[in-house]
């Protein structure tokens, strides 16, 4: 599923929301006017009262139907309130006035629309797994004690400002266990999706889990369950290294992905506990390759102590 797709999901779900939502409102006045036949008739009432009232070009006159009509709706909660409706039972409030649910005002693409967007993207992304940090989560104290750590910071808010134009296509970040690998991904992951990009964010664990089942698939659904990975505008994965290793299966699989991203010239960003030999060591060369190519890359080594294994400390 692309971003387009994506959009005409949310906007399927916009109408589809709305169709059930005038077909309440229709079925609560159908029964209001069983149960209440004093109802159908002040609502009989109103309807020409209003009719009235457009047509109406004199100012006395005016303010008369519209006491009339003031003086029938009151009627009208009294004798729907008989029946355990109110007036909100009966008639269709949008959930946005701006653009009265259409998700769009003016040619323009309303908050409404844009929130609910990028809601799906974080449900298909797998951000909605993890806490979602972001940069001003960042503990300055922390960055300024290891200057690879703050450069990669530095490097990656430059990368994300200047995107698509940025002067590299994919970041790598080599570093041990516990040196802020998954919390500087989280931060960007969130700053991408901030700016309405398509994120998919997933362990290695998982993204192997992902190709193991794709590859027992019908050549249909294997497409479907793998075209996300090929098709997001950022493909984040977490940990390369940790996860269980085909090599006649989950390693063509990725480097499949990564040329094909390549090739669509789409983003990835990658982080690995494993240094670039032993990178080449558990991947071979053609993955390898992708992996360390100056020319498209960059690749930050993070060292220092484990912050996790501090902040126990520090709580304590």
């Amino acid at each position: 599923m692309n971003k387009s797709a994506i959009i005409q999901k949310v906007l399927s779900e916009f109408y589809q929301r709305n169709l059930d939502n005038e077909l309440k409102v229709e079925n609560n006045i159908q029964l209001a006017r069983r149960k209440s036949p004093e109802f159908f008739k002040l609502e009989k009432q109103l309807r020409l009262l209003n009719f009235e009232l457009a047509k109406c070009d004199n100012k006395i006159k005016h303010k008369q139907i519209e006491k009339q009509i003031d003086d029938i709706k009151k009627q009208i909660e009294i004798e729907l309130e008989k029946i355990n409706l109110t007036e909100n039972d009966i008639v269709v409030k949008p959930h946005c006035p701006l653009c009265n649910d259409l998700g769009f005002k003016d040619n323009v693409m309303c908050n409404c629309l844009r929130k609910a967007i990028n809601k799906k993207l974080l449900e298909i992304s797998g951000i909605k797994k993890f806490e979602g940090h972001t940069f001003k989560d960042s503990d300055e104290n922390v960055l300024n004690k290891s200057k690879n750590l703050k450069k990669a910071y530095e490097k990656s808010w430059e990368f994300i400002n200047k995107f698509p134009n940025s002067k590299v296509k994919n970041l790598v970040f080599l570093g041990d266990v516990g040196v802020g690998k998954t919390f500087l991904l989280e931060c960007i992951a969130n700053e991408f999706i901030n700016k309405d990009y398509f994120v998919i964010y997933t362990t290695a664990f998982n993204f192997s889990n992902a190709v193991i089942n794709a590859l027992t698939k019908s050549d249909y659904e294997r497409e479907t369950l793998l075209s996300p990975f090929i098709d997001c505008d950022i493909l984040i994965i977490d940990d390369l290294g940790s996860e269980p290793l085909m090599k006649n299966l989950t390693v063509n699989c990725l480097f499949n992905i990564l040329n094909e991203r390549e090739r669509k010239n789409k983003t990835y960003i990658i982080s690995t506990n494993l240094d670039l030999e032993q990178l080449n060591e558990r991947y071979g060369n053609r993955v390898f390759s992708r992996l360390s190519n100056q020319r498209t890359n960059a690749c930050f080594k993070l060292n220092g102590s484990d912050l996790r294994i501090n902040a126990t400390k520090n709580k304590k």
